[in-house]
């Protein structure tokens, strides 16, 4: 059996030497049953699709609830990686609907309260939200 596709809630399979199943990845056809249009880059749907979904559902979720949508759930100790949008450096970015905010950031200020600090990833992947692998203090800091 090969690899399971990224977004959390889909079981199908993954594409070969790939992250997503053919219904989630970039290019592919939109995932309303019916629809012939192309899905956009970031979503499943197409334009009209995803709109329509916003309007009527997206946007009554609370915003821990949309943040969580996107993040890949493991155990306490295993990373917990965000599958939607990703910036140039690599990591995840959410709309916290005021401004992008990175992932990562907003999970810690969310426990731990607003900081200008600097957020750091214990375990090295960008792309991790597990709150037990961010701290403020420099992992690979020399003492």
């Amino acid at each position: 059996m090969g690899v399971t596709c990224l977004v959390s809630w889909c079981k199908n399979e993954a594409v070969p030497r790939g992250k997503y199943c053919p219904i989630h990845g970039y290019g592919k056809q939109c995932q309303i049953n019916g629809c012939t249009k192309k899905a956009s880059r970031n979503y499943s749907l197409c334009y009209y699709h995803y709109e329509t979904l916003k309007k009527y559902f997206y946007t009554k979720l609370s915003k821990d609830d949309r943040f969580w949508s996107h993040v890949k759930k493991g155990t306490p100790h295993e990373c917990w990686e965000w599958v939607s949008g990703l910036n140039s450096g690599g990591y995840g970015f959410f709309w916290d609907g005021d401004s992008a905010i990175l992932a990562h950031k907003y999970v810690y200020e969310s426990i731990h309260g607003l900081t200008n600090s600097r957020i750091y990833h214990t375990c090295t992947n960008r792309k991790c939200c597990n709150p037990n692998h961010l701290t403020l203090e420099n992992p690979r800091k020399k003492k």
